[in-house]
């Protein structure tokens, strides 16, 4: 996850992350927290509801 309102690099280097990962066939997906950077892009973490906590509960084995 990266936010929306970070640099190219930030994006890039997220990207770059993701394709490693992928290419090591592990479970992985790039996205873009809205209208966030580097500090708030954790906020959707404290809504139950979120993408990003669906998202955690799906890759730990639990769904949503």
């Amino acid at each position: 996850m990266v936010g929306e309102r970070e640099s190219a690099e930030y994006f890039r280097q997220s990207r770059s992350i993701v394709d490693a990962w992928d290419a090591a066939g592990l479970a992985t997906r790039f996205g873009v927290v809205p209208d966030a950077n580097h500090f708030t892009a954790i906020a959707p973490l404290a809504d139950p509801g979120s993408p990003m906590v669906l998202r955690l509960k799906q890759l730990a084995g639990r769904q949503a």
